[in-house]
């Protein structure tokens, strides 16, 4: 049951959960900060502001309020484990659901808090189960986390401690920071 206040799904629905409100405000921070996201995330959530208060059903929604509902926003961003694949194979019609949704002008964000994988191996997993979109569509923390440290001028001749995975410290690499060896030491 598509409900327009959290946009959630029924399980038997290709996207079982695009994002709940807390998640959204996470993620509005966070993309807030990366200024290339700025006014995509202006536009999107404040009209998701203004519908969250008038949550309804799709399935009873007239053709023209579904119309007016999907007009109402430009950007989709849906999480991947569990939501568009589970392991390596996509949910049924999920690829098709996200495809749809740029041949109708929508963008879509790929958004995962699995820091185990660099952006490129994501990419390259949304290509293999028909997903498709471009690296600058995959939003993930290890992702986020370097670029964070970037914007706020890191001082590269400083080294940073991981605490994690690979994904981590080839999203350091890709922006220059250093760091020391995964693990623990003592």
């Amino acid at each position: 049951m598509i409900k327009l206040c959290r946009i959630s799904f029924n399980p038997d629905c290709v996207l079982q959960r695009l994002f709940t409100n807390n998640v959204m405000i996470a993620i509005k921070y966070v993309l807030r900060s990366l200024n290339q996201f700025g006014p995509l995330i202006e536009s999107s959530f404040s009209r998701f502001a203004t519908m969250s208060n008038k949550c309804k059903e799709v399935s009873s929604m007239s053709d023209a309020e579904v119309k007016d509902w999907f007009n109402s926003f430009d950007t989709v961003m849906t999480d991947c484990d569990g939501v568009l694949w589970v392991g390596s194979e996509p949910i049924r019609g999920s690829p098709e659901i996200i495809n749809r949704f740029r041949e109708l002008g929508k963008r879509v964000f790929y958004v995962t808090n699995n820091s185990t994988k660099h952006r490129k191996e994501y990419k390259a997993k949304v290509d293999k189960l028909g997903f498709g979109g471009s690296l600058d569509e995959i939003i993930g923390t290890a992702y986020l986390a370097a670029t964070f440290l970037e914007q706020i001028q890191f001082d590269k001749s400083k080294m940073v401690y991981v605490v994690g995975s690979t994904g981590i410290t080839q999203e350091l690499d890709d922006v220059g920071i250093k760091y020391l060896p995964i693990g623990v030491r003592i």
